[in-house]
């Protein structure tokens, strides 16, 4: 009974031919299509390569980008910052401008001073005097000269006056911001 198959194998060897044939060429498929999933793979990792080059390069060109725009901007704060100090030493320098004693003297006579203080009234004090010539009046609360002051001294028309703490009389000339003149107290 075994030679009996054995011989019926030999028998058939168109049988066996075909086995063998079908199986050489699953076995081909199975080696073609691994090799083409293998170049497929092998392309797309190429692929996958490249855009990570590209993006790599596009990163760089933007931190670049970035680099100059933060100097660009550095340099910008810096002149706003320059533009702003000058501006600030200029305020500084026209107010120093109109607190200084250089500026025109304006003397009374002894006769303007006595009609000043005969009509302005202001009881003196012992305390410190808080404002001098080319002092600062801008917040001061002044008054304007009376009329018959102007009158008899045309030359302070327009004029304000404020009295000091120390009961001093304090004269700001027409389109002056600053203590002209002090009368200080008897």
């Amino acid at each position: 009974m075994f030679d009996s198959k054995i011989n019926a194998r030999a028998l058939n060897p168109g049988l066996a031919r075909i086995a063998g044939g079908a199986l050489a060429i699953f076995t081909a498929l199975i080696a073609f299509s691994a090799g083409g999933l293998a170049l497929w793979e092998r392309g797309e990792i190429k692929s996958l390569r490249a855009d990570i080059s590209s993006t790599r390069e596009e990163l760089a060109l933007a931190r670049r980008h970035t680099a100059v725009l933060e100097q660009q901007l550095e340099a910008r704060l810096l002149s706003a910052e320059q533009r702003l100090s000058v501006a600030n030493r200029q305020a500084q320098s026209e107010e120093a401008a109109e607190k200084r004693d250089d500026h025109p003297a304006f003397h009374l006579t002894q006769d303007e001073i006595l009609l000043v203080r005969s009509y302005i009234k202001a009881s003196p004090s012992k305390a410190a005097a808080t404002i001098g010539v080319g002092g600062d009046l801008r917040n001061a609360g002044l008054v304007p000269l009376p009329a018959q002051i102007v009158g008899k001294a045309p030359r302070l028309e327009g004029g304000r006056f404020t009295v000091d703490r120390n009961g001093a009389i304090v004269i700001s000339l027409q389109h002056s911001r600053v203590a002209d003149v002090v009368i200080q107290p008897n």
